[in-house]
This record gives C-alpha cells, structure tokens and sequence, in this order.
C-alpha cells in the first residue's frame, strides 16, 4: 500500500509544472466550452491610470489557453486586463483575451476567445491575477468565441478558478503518506495481536 500512495505522490509532484511562477486556471461555460490557461505570475502588470480609472495588462510569451468548444479543439496565448474602474465609468472587469488558432468547424478556424468578469459597485478592484468575487449572471459571467470568418458565439461561463498551486499538492502528497505509514503500522500491531 505504501508503494501505491508513494507513485501516486510521485506522480501528482511530477504533474507540477516546471514553472513555479505559471499560475493555473480552468474554466467552463455554456456550449461545450471547457479549458485552462496559465498567466506568468512573475511578470509585471503594465498599468496605466486614466480618467476611467486604472487598468493593467498582464502581457507574456509563457501565457498559454488550450481548451475546446464544442467540436473545435483549440490552443493559444492569453493575457489579463483588469480594470478598476472609477464612479460612474462602468463595473470593474477581468478579463482574458486570448488569440487562439485550432480544429476547423464547418470551414471556420478559431480566433479568439474571451473569459469576462465583471463587477458593479463592490469597490475597489485590485490589478491582480486573483480571481475577483463576481456575481454568475450571464451580464457579468460571460464568454465570447470569435472564429475566423468573424462569426461569435457567446454564453455564460459556469465556473473560472485558480488551481491550488503545487505547494498545496505537494502538502497533499506528505498527508497521504503519513497516512499510509499510520495504516501501515496499525495493520502490523493487529496482526501480531492476533
């Protein structure tokens, strides 16, 4: 038993990424569409703050998106703008805009895909690669699939979320090995007691 939770660790530690500063996210919406992406936890924000407020741009080539949507398979490069928008200017947003190419449907490729946050009077916005609170009503939890003819499908994304980051998966690992040792250990003294 201890073998089996040891290859079990051993393979949740070597699904890690290489990379301790790729920050993993998932997603699923309406339609068929589900994936993940990944934003470059150690690159800088560019922000820039106008009269609307003060957005950043979390821009890098290590920014990925992969995923399908309905029959199309996809993959691509994502980045992150966020906005914190001041009174009167319009809700606050988080978005991924991602350029996108894939499996062709019906004589149309992919193009671009698009995750939407959006947020009307909950106060401040940090620029961030957190996922913000947000309501799940289709205004404020959407998507947008735009294919290469220019069409777009759109729809309400069901989930977006961070993937705990390795260190939560290595603690995972430690757990279940002390565990195995304990059943181990209590299996031993009840076959000797018997």
């Amino acid at each position: 038993m201890l073998k089996r939770v040891a290859a079990v660790v051993a393979f949740f530690l070597c699904a890690i990424p290489a990379r301790a500063d790729l920050i993993q996210y998932t997603f699923s919406g309406a339609n068929g569409l589900s994936g993940s992406f990944a934003l470059d936890g150690a690159q800088p924000f560019n922000i820039v703050t106008d009269a609307v407020g003060t957005c950043g741009t979390l821009q890098s080539p290590n920014n990925t998106i992969a995923g399908n949507f309905g029959a199309a398979a996809f993959s691509g490069i994502s980045r992150l703008v966020t906005c914190d928008t001041t009174s009167g200017s319009g809700p606050d947003s988080w978005i991924i805009r991602s350029d996108i190419t894939g499996t062709p449907v019906g004589g149309k490729t992919p193009a671009q895909l698009n995750l939407f946050i959006f947020r009307s009077g909950a106060g401040t916005l940090p620029i961030s690669t957190n996922v913000p609170d947000h309501n799940f009503n289709p205004f404020d939890f959407q998507y947008s699939f735009v294919w290469s003819n220019n069409d777009f499908d759109s729809g309400a994304l069901e989930s977006l979320q961070q993937v705990p980051e390795g260190a939560t998966v290595a603690t995972l690992g430690i757990g279940l090995i002390g565990l195995a040792l304990v059943f181990r250990r209590t299996a031993r003294i009840l076959r000797s007691h018997s």
